[in-house]
């Protein structure tokens, strides 16, 4: 599954959503993964109405051994990730359509 995809209800152990009190901003939404029936990483979305969060980032990529980068690395790429939902920086396209555009959580 690639950034903007879906991931099907039964890969998903837990779901924590986010919705900002700022009119226009994205809410969030952060799913740890199954993998093999254990729980595996964590998939960070964006809302888009009712329906599944589209995927934004996804830590860890893989897990095999030689891509293991560390906690550290993986903490810092879902920061950056989130930051970029926080501060505006979204865009949502299929198929050629822009369905929405998200402003920033705070004013700046």
């Amino acid at each position: 599954m690639g950034v903007g995809g879906t991931r099907a209800r039964e890969g998903i152990a837990s779901e924590v959503r986010v919705v900002p009190a700022r009119a226009g901003a994205v809410g969030l939404a952060l799913r740890r993964t199954l993998v093999d029936g254990g729980e595996f990483g964590h998939h960070l979305g964006v809302l888009d109405g009712d329906g599944p969060p589209v995927l934004v980032d996804l830590a860890p990529p893989c897990g095999c051994d030689a891509c293991d980068n560390g906690s550290a690395v993986l903490l810092e790429e879902l920061d950056d990730a989130l930051l970029v939902v926080l501060q505006g920086g979204m865009v949502h396209a299929r198929r050629g359509v822009r369905r929405w555009q998200g402003e920033p959580w705070v004013a700046g």
